[in-house]
């Protein structure tokens, strides 16, 4: 099995079928990525073929040495700060899009229903950038220098925000007086 920086490179060489490979390991983690952040299922999904499309746009771009995985996170970062400047609208503000989250993912194994609305009801108080790290570093399980990379900042700077994103979500989560 071909590792993904090297399907990147044949694509950037012109081979474009092998974007099809990239596209079947990637598409879903990226919708993710966009759901859980805050966008809605439609808008999730039309972003998700933006982020590819804009892959093979600026195919050129990608170097060698840097993970696809992290090129490929900081494409889909930027089809969502465009996507925000377009709309001009704040992410992840109407609790519908925390119903529509809760009802369509996995987790609900995991928490219970009732919890899990209330983590997403406290998900919802924090800024875009919070959202975007805690997922990153929590979901993708990706490394803060990948991370750092993708958000523009630097390694050290990443564990600070992650912290206090954290202490932001658990301090949300224990104000709304949840017992379960």
């Amino acid at each position: 099995m071909l590792t993904d920086e090297k399907l990147m490179n044949d694509v950037r060489d012109g081979h474009l079928k092998e974007m099809s490979e990239l596209w079947n390991r990637y598409h879903i983690r990226i919708y993710n990525y966009f759901r859980r952040t805050g966008l809605d299922k439609n808008t999730s999904e039309d972003l998700t073929q933006t982020a590819f499309e804009r892959a093979i746009k600026y195919k050129n771009s990608y170097k060698d040495s840097y993970p696809f995985k992290a090129w490929i996170y900081r494409i889909a970062s930027n089809v969502k700060v465009d996507h925000y400047k377009k709309s001009a609208r704040n992410s992840f503000s109407d609790l519908e899009h925390v119903e529509a989250i809760s009802s369509d993912t996995a987790d609900n194994q995991i928490l219970s229903k009732e919890k899990y609305n209330h983590l997403y009801k406290a998900m919802a108080t924090l800024t875009d950038e919070q959202k975007q790290v805690i997922y990153l570093s929590k979901y993708e399980e990706m490394k803060y220098v990948q991370i750092a990379e993708i958000i523009g900042c630097t390694e050290s700077a990443l564990k600070v925000k992650v912290h206090r994103a954290m202490k932001s979500l658990k301090n949300a989560f224990l104000n709304q007086n949840y017992e379960g």
